[in-house]
């Protein structure tokens, strides 16, 4: 019994079946993969292979010729290209292509013949399938997968220890499975005053973590804060594009997250930057990764900012000792009190803190310009007309050793506070308001002068 079939019939609708997968792919691929391929190729791809499968049904040779020799070359380029990447370190990659290899030889075994045995169709039918499903599985497995190159690399710069603390700052990181930290000078690092730097050994990506220091301020919030990320990215890559910001949260602290991209040397690739402040310090975990794996970011940056704790140090500070300290010392503001933190300790009485606020804003008022200078003078004046009457002298006296730079006993140092507290508790809210700003200016002028040693 002659078992031969017309191979040409079933070689159409393999080809209109091959159109349909290109547009399936596409959205199913979409649910993991950020594919480079727009919508216009692939439906300009599967057009065509649905009309040489048209033409095929409609008994055209010449179409089933056609098809036989773009197979023929396909198999020869992903021969040529499985070649390549094994030169190239990219080995592991070669399910992606063996996938793809065995759909392309499946159709150019169903075209060899316009008839062909069952066994043979059957055989090229099996191949089409099997490698259509694994092309999927390989594409999603292994897309942005780590080249041999890159892996040798952080082998070498990898440290032995799982995790990363800085008591100054508060964090301790424990990094995920999958994630190495890097030795300081990693060449694998993007960023050039990070307090850690981590990479995947899985997929292609990078993490930091930044501290940037700003005036603390209620303009400083996260979002100028990430405004300013995204003026200095821009600035050194041409192609950068900011995209949407949400809310995160690193070791229990409020955090802000922005989506970024951008093209460097042909490579499209996306990251996110995960901010959140402490009193007057800003970090930033960053995570940079191939666009392809785009999808996969937020779930790498969450596996990261999830095993970060952090202490907030200024931000307690901020709540504790500098609220009791501002209460004491109403002439200070927070952004006095964390100057003085780093100059003086922490955990000083609320008079030693006054006491240095003065001695700077000594130091300062001779550096403001003209009118700022007289505007202090003008409120300082009705500070001093509110003392209570019996210290006004004294007050006068110890200003005066403050500004020659001679020294004072703790208990003066604490009955000039209370003092100084009476006379602020008197004035109007809004020139106690514009009193502290003028002071404030003045100390900062006072510690940019040098004037910041501990007394």
């Amino acid at each position: 019994m002659d078992d031969r079939v017309d191979s040409m019939r079933i070689g159409g609708f393999v080809m209109l079946a091959l159109a349909a997968s290109q547009l399936l792919e596409k959205f199913v691929l979409s649910f993991w993969l950020d594919l480079d391929k727009s919508t216009a190729e692939t439906a300009g791809a599967a057009v065509f292979d649905a009309l040489l499968g048209v033409a095929m049904l409609q008994g055209s040779n010449a179409a089933r010729k056609v098809v036989l020799f773009l197979t023929g070359l396909a198999t020869l380029a992903l021969l040529g290209l499985m070649a390549l990447l094994l030169v190239g370190g990219y080995g592991h990659l070669w399910p992606v292509l063996a996938a793809s290899l065995l759909t392309v030889v499946g159709v150019f075994v169903l075209n060899l013949f316009s008839e062909q045995s069952r066994a043979m169709v059957f055989g090229a039918l099996a191949m089409v399938l099997v490698g259509w499903v694994g092309s999927i599985a390989a594409s999603i497995a292994l897309a942005g997968a780590v080249d041999l190159a890159s892996l040798k690399a952080i082998r070498e710069w990898s440290s032995p220890q799982r995790t990363f603390e800085d008591a100054e700052a508060g964090i301790t990181m424990k990094v995920p499975a999958h994630w190495v930290l890097l030795k300081e000078g990693s060449p694998l690092a993007e960023e050039e005053k990070s307090l850690v730097t981590a990479a995947n050994t899985e997929v292609e990506m990078v993490a930091h973590i930044v501290r940037e220091m700003r005036t603390y301020s209620s303009a400083d919030n996260l979002q100028f804060f990430l405004d300013g990320v995204a003026k200095a990215e821009a600035a050194k890559r041409a192609s950068f594009e900011a995209g949407s910001r949400n809310d995160a949260t690193v070791g229990g602290v409020l955090a802000r997250r922005m989506k970024v991209s951008w093209k460097e040397k042909g490579q499209a690739t996306s990251a996110s930057f995960t901010a959140w402040q402490d009193g007057p310090f800003f970090y930033y975990l960053s995570v940079t990764a191939p666009r392809v794996i785009s999808k996969r970011l937020d779930q790498e940056a969450d596996a990261l900012a999830g095993n970060v704790a952090f202490s907030a140090p200024w931000t307690v500070f901020l709540r504790e000792k500098a609220a009791a300290t501002r209460k004491e010392c109403p002439l200070l503001t927070d952004t006095v009190i964390l100057g003085l933190a780093h100059s003086i300790p922490r955990n000083s009485a609320p008079e030693v803190y006054c006491r240095e606020a003065y001695r700077l804003a000594f130091v300062g008022q001779p550096l403001l310009d003209a009118a700022s200078s007289q505007r202090l003078g003008a409120r300082m004046k009705t500070f001093f007309a509110a003392l209570p009457r019996a210290k006004s002298e004294r007050f006068g006296a110890y200003a005066e050793r403050l500004r020659a730079g001679q020294a004072t006993a703790p208990a003066e140092d604490k009955e000039m506070m209370q003092a100084a507290r009476a006379a602020m508790e008197s004035l109007d809210g809004e020139i106690q308001d514009d009193l502290r700003a003028q002071f404030a200016v003045a100390v900062e002028m006072g510690r940019f002068a040098g004037g910041m040693g501990a007394r």
